[in-house]
């Protein structure tokens, strides 16, 4: 499994952080990728089954951080091409039956910039999109493909690379 952040351009075949204008923190290697298939940060911090990962895009800072069970494993200084991007969590996945479960705000660990009254709960929305009226607003067209089966609020991921291994 791999976490991160990408564009709505971003291949869905790929893990996140192989890609232009995607970053991605890799469990199995606990690496982290920007940009392309080599490794740009070796922290070697895997992540397993319960792990809270955390991802923090700073904008006026202009960083991104990527943290395991609470403590930073790297910072990023991203670059203003960066910044004229519309940037959205995204995960990778390759393991038959894996669920992965998203909270907001997405954060390094640090207290909470929000702190909703009985905290968060599960979106009553399709694909777990906050209520358009709230604010949110998309444009993208849902491509067609194999029915995915239920996923009880989980994300799915069509992600089939296979990682290289050195």
């Amino acid at each position: 499994i791999a976490v991160g952040i990408c564009t709505r351009n971003s291949p869905l075949d790929k893990f996140p952080g192989w890609v232009p204008f995607s970053f991605g923190y890799h469990g199995d290697d606990g690496n982290i990728f920007c940009e392309c298939e080599d490794a740009e940060y070796q922290p070697e911090k895997v992540f397993k089954t319960g792990y809270p990962i955390g991802v923090l895009l700073d904008f006026d800072r202009k960083t991104l951080t990527f943290s395991r069970r609470n403590k930073d494993v790297q910072t990023i200084q991203l670059q203003p091409q960066h910044m004229d991007q519309d940037f959205y969590p995204c995960v990778g996945i390759s393991s038959p039956g894996a669920v992965v479960r998203l909270t907001t705000p997405i954060s390094s660990g640090g207290p909470s910039p929000v702190s909703p009254q009985g905290g968060y709960q599960p979106s009553p929305y399709p694909g777990g999109y906050p209520n358009p009226q709230q604010g949110y607003q998309h444009d993208y067209q849902q491509q067609q493909g194999p029915q995915a089966p239920p996923s009880n609020g989980g994300l799915l991921s069509n992600c089939q690379g296979n990682k290289r291994h050195f």
